[in-house]
C-alpha cells in the first residue's frame, strides 16, 4: 500500500468559521463605489470602484493608465473639467482605490461620477474584505487611531479575538471586557486638573501636553477660565483640561470661569487634584481624584498621593501610569483582546 500523505483536518477557527458563514459572496458582476475614508472633510479621502466597469471607467477618465499594486499620479476628469489630481492604484482588475483631496466637493463630484457611470454607491463594509463583524469592526475605527499604539492595538484584534475564543480563558476574557483602550481611541477621554490658585495646574498640563498650552506665573488666579489641549499619553490621547483655582473671589470673571469648570468637572473621565507640597492646604482632598503633590523639588511631599514636580518632570511618568489605570486601560504595547462594541461584549457574556 503506498503512503498516506492526506492531512487529519484541523478545526477550524472561530475566524474562520465566522468567514465560511459570510461566504465570499463577492461583487464582481456588480459595479459598485464606495468613500472608504470617514464622511469628513481630511487631506485625503479614498474612493473604491469595483466591478466589471473598472477599466472603461479609467479609460474615460483618467489621463493616465492605472498599474496593479503601483501608485499612478494622474488626472481624474469628467469630460473637459478636471475633478482632482488624484493617485490611482489597481488593487486587482475589477478594483480601483482613487486617492482623492478630501475636499467635500471633490468626494461627491467622484461618488456622482461613477454613479452616472452605472456604478451603485454602496457602503464601506461591502466594498472591504471584511469577511467577519470583528473586522468591520475594526476597519470602522481604524479613521480614529491617531497614534502608533493605537493603530497597532486595532490591527492585532482579529488575531487576538481568534486566540482568546479558540482557548477560552476566562481571565483573557475578563481582561477583554475591562480595558477601554480602544472606547477611548474613538473617544479620548478628559481628564481634568484641578486644584487651589498657583498650585501649578498650566504648568502641568503643559508638561503632560509637551507644549506651552496654558499660560502660567506666581501670581493666584491667572487662569481665568478652564483651557482645553489634547496630550499624547503613551499612545492614548487625552483631552487634559486646566481649571482655574477654586477660591472665594468678587470678580464677577473669575467666578463665572470657576462655576463652568466645575461643570466640566463633574463630566470628566478622571481628575487629578494638583496640591502645593511647599504649602499643604488643610482640606481633606476631593474623593476619587488622583491626588498629585507638586512642587517637590522645592519641598518633601506627604506619604499620600504621587510625588511629583511639573517644573522639572520629576514623578511625571508616575502620575501618568496612574493616570491609565484610573482610566482602566491596560498597557498599549499589549495585543490582547479588547472590548469596544455591545455585539463583543454579548459576545464574550458581558452586558452590553
Amino acid at each position: 500500500m503506498g503512503a498516506d500523505n492526506s492531512v487529519a483536518a484541523t478545526p477550524a477557527s472561530p475566524i474562520a468559521i465566522a468567514r465560511q458563514r459570510k461566504g465570499d459572496a463577492g461583487v464582481a458582476d456588480t459595479n459598485l463605489v464606495a468613500l472608504l475614508t470617514a464622511p469628513v472633510p481630511a487631506a485625503i479621502a479614498v474612493v473604491r470602484l469595483i466591478g466589471p466597469a473598472v477599466a472603461d471607467f479609467a479609460a474615460r477618465h483618467l489621463s493616465k493608465p492605472p498599474r496593479l499594486n503601483r501608485c499612478v499620479h494622474c488626472n481624474l476628469r469628467d469630460g473637459d473639467e478636471t475633478i482632482d489630481d488624484a493617485v490611482a492604484v489597481l488593487v486587482d482588475g475589477n478594483r480601483l482605490d482613487l486617492n482623492l483631496h478630501g475636499g467635500p466637493w471633490v468626494v461627491e463630484a467622484t461618488l456622482r461620477l461613477a454613479e452616472r457611470e452605472g456604478f451603485e454607491r454602496a457602503s464601506w463594509q461591502t466594498a472591504t474584505d471584511a469577511a467577519t463583524d470583528l473586522e468591520a469592526e475594526v476597519a470602522a475605527a481604524l479613521p480614529f487611531a491617531v497614534t502608533r499604539e493605537a493603530l497597532a492595538i486595532l490591527l492585532a484584534q482579529p488575531a487576538a479575538w481568534e486566540a482568546m475564543l479558540a482557548r477560552n480563558d476566562p481571565a483573557k476574557r475578563r481582561l477583554a471586557i475591562a480595558d477601554r483602550a480602544i472606547g477611548y481611541i474613538l473617544r479620548p477621554p478628559t481628564v481634568a486638573i484641578v486644584g487651589e490658585p498657583n498650585a501649578g495646574k498650566s504648568t502641568l498640563l503643559n508638561r503632560l501636553a509637551g507644549q506651552a498650552r496654558s499660560i502660567t506665573a506666581d501670581v493666584p488666579g491667572t487662569t481665568r477660565d478652564y483651557v482645553t489641549t489634547p496630550a499624547n499619553l503613551r499612545g492614548l490621547i487625552v483631552n487634559l483640561v486646566d481649571t482655574p483655582g477654586h477660591r472665594e473671589t468678587t470678580d464677577p470673571i473669575e467666578t463665572e470661569a470657576i462655576a463652568r469648570a466645575m461643570e466640566v468637572i463633574a463630566k470628566a473621565d478622571a481628575v487629578i487634584e494638583l496640591r502645593d507640597a511647599t504649602a499643604p492646604p488643610p482640606n481633606p482632598p476631593r474623593e476619587g481624584a488622583i491626588l498629585v503633590w507638586n512642587k517637590t523639588d522645592l519641598a518633601t511631599a506627604p506619604p499620600s498621593g504621587v510625588a511629583a514636580s511639573a517644573a522639572t518632570g520629576a514623578g511625571i511618568d508616575a502620575l501618568i501610569t496612574k493616570l491609565l489605570s484610573a482610566l482602566q486601560v491596560d498597557d498599549l504595547t499589549s495585543s490582547h483582546a479588547r472590548c469596544w462594541t455591545p455585539r463583543q461584549r454579548r459576545l464574550i457574556g458581558a452586558d452590553s
